[in-house]
């Protein structure tokens, strides 16, 4: 199975301002409910959220998704050859409200892969529940060279 898609070379800017998923970008549904939970709404509810910039963002509905339920989004493919390291940045909408249970299992895990397969984590695994920061927030994961 191979995709009209090919590599491209970095640096690399995907802003999500259409209510669709962008050309060549994917999801996977690695655990859990077999449907997607990803969209690209103009805002979210629980919490409330408004894009960071632009007309859209990337929404995972883990509100009504059954515990344990995970998914992968996938960008483009990308080729690195050449670079040390590559740093993905991204904003990521954190709550500081109610710090139950299922708001310390839920976050975000940056991972890449090399053949599209199996995929290794890099950086911490980052909470959407956060003491200190409600709303918008920068997040950097270096991934290492290989």
């Amino acid at each position: 199975f191979t995709t009209g898609c090919s590599e491209i070379p970095i640096t690399v800017t995907q802003g999500f301002n259409a209510a669709t998923i962008p050309l060549c970008w994917k999801t996977q549904v690695v655990a859990g409910n077999p449907g997607s939970r990803i969209t690209f709404p103009n805002n979210g509810t629980l919490p409330t959220a408004y894009p960071f910039e632009g007309s859209n963002m990337v929404r995972y509905d883990s509100y009504y998704g059954p515990a344990g339920t995970e998914e992968r989004l996938e960008s483009a493919p990308m080729s690195s050859i050449g670079t040390t390291s590559v740093d993905v940045e991204f904003y990521f909408n954190r709550d500081s409200g109610y710090a139950g249970a299922q708001y310390l299992t839920e976050g975000v895990q940056v991972q890449y892969s090399l053949d599209g397969t199996s995929w290794t984590d890099t950086g911490d695994f980052i909470q959407r529940y956060s003491s200190t920061v409600a709303g918008w927030e920068k997040q950097t994961v270096t991934i290492p060279r290989i």
